[in-house]
């Protein structure tokens, strides 16, 4: 189990990249037709080559319908989001490797849906957004910190987490100051 730190941010959990994950047996989304999912995470600036696809969120209803949220870790102590929804009709990924924030900071990210577009941002800047043919999960579980088979190991911390079943917009995020 992750370890609880006190932080700028509040309290957060830890994760150490290595075998620290959190299950739980429920989905905050189920059936909802549209969403969003905020984090405040604070990815770990040590390099972990075993571990450059670092999941922090993901609901799995089937193989196939699915959401997640990772990083992407470079050598070079940067990183960037990758955002996945998947239903048994379409899935879409946002990703785009020339958007890198520094590791060892703390920052905003949300994921977005709504009336076939998804869209993700960091710190209330839409990086990316695509079109999807998305159809609800229904019930499901969560895992925070690694995927769910369990592999891709989260380095960092966490300090929040919000599931909404509507699609907010930026000034309706989490209060979120970044340092």
């Amino acid at each position: 189990f992750p370890t609880t730190i006190k932080t700028t941010q509040g309290s957060a959990l830890l994760f150490d990249g290595i075998d620290q994950a959190v299950l739980i047996d429920t989905d905050p989304l189920e059936n909802a037709e549209e969403f969003t999912i905020e984090a405040v995470i604070k990815p770990d600036s040590s390099t972990n080559p075993i571990n450059k696809e670092q999941r922090f969120i993901h609901i799995r209803e089937t193989d196939a319908k699915r959401i997640l949220l990772e990083t992407r870790l470079f050598p070079n102590q940067t990183w960037v989001l990758d955002s996945f929804v998947g239903s048994d009709i379409s899935h879409c990924t946002l990703i785009d490797s020339a958007k890198t924030h520094p590791a060892g900071k703390w920052y905003h990210v949300a994921l977005v849906y709504k009336n076939g577009v998804m869209k993700h941002f960091i710190n209330g800047e839409k990086e990316l957004e695509d079109k999807i043919d998305f159809r609800p999960l229904g019930k499901g579980t969560i895992s925070i910190g690694a995927r769910q088979n369990p592999k891709s190991w989260f380095k960092g911390a966490i300090a929040k987490i919000r599931f909404s079943k509507c699609a907010l917009e930026p000034k309706d995020f989490i209060n979120f100051v970044a340092e």
